[in-house]
């Protein structure tokens, strides 16, 4: 009995464990982040060098984010997470690599933040229209292990996205082929 008794309640500790531990992971600092050989990788190093700089902020999943441009008072529009924005940005690598650029094309976007990854989603929705962010978001947010599948944006890839935010819109992208 003695056996299902310390079994039980380790069961029950570890169950009333769970809520918690949950909501621990997004605390989890990025250099307890350990990459290959228990050691900070150079994507998530770059990301806490980023943190260290004057006016940076983190979300509460890791991305560095810090206002280029902020209107004061922030007052006006922000947007939720299934609205749709009409920005302009550039992507780059931590090796100074442009993979996608709006101000290349010289032609803002309109995205539906429900279709963006999952780094956007944590600081888009703190701007306002009018403001200015960049942003350094870890893999885990960005194109994950998987990559960009066309082999720009590497596995495990951090991201630094610039982004100017003009305009929200309501909810999604219409579908192509009309409907």
């Amino acid at each position: 009995m003695r056996g299902h008794t310390f079994m039980f309640s380790t069961l029950l500790a570890a169950t009333l464990a769970l809520p918690l531990a949950g909501s621990v992971r997004a605390q989890v600092p990025l250099n307890a982040r350990p990459g290959i050989g228990g050691q900070v990788d150079a994507q998530h190093q770059f990301i806490l060098d980023y943190a260290k700089q004057p006016g940076v902020e983190m979300s509460t999943d890791g991305v560095a984010y810090r206002f280029l441009r902020k209107k004061e008072p922030a007052v006006g529009v922000q947007p939720l997470p299934n609205n749709r924005v009409r920005v302009h940005y550039e992507g780059r690598l931590i090796d100074g690599t442009v993979f996608d650029s709006s101000y290349q094309r010289d032609e803002t976007a309109v995205m539906s933040l429900e279709k963006v990854v999952k780094g956007w989603v944590e600081v888009i929705p703190r701007m306002h229209v009018g403001d200015k962010v960049e942003m350094v978001i870890p893999a885990e947010l960005g194109y994950g292990q998987k990559g960009s599948g066309d082999g720009t944006i590497l596995p495990g890839a951090t991201l630094i996205f610039k982004v100017e935010l003009f305009e929200v819109l309501p909810g999604e992208l219409p579908r192509k082929g009309g409907g």
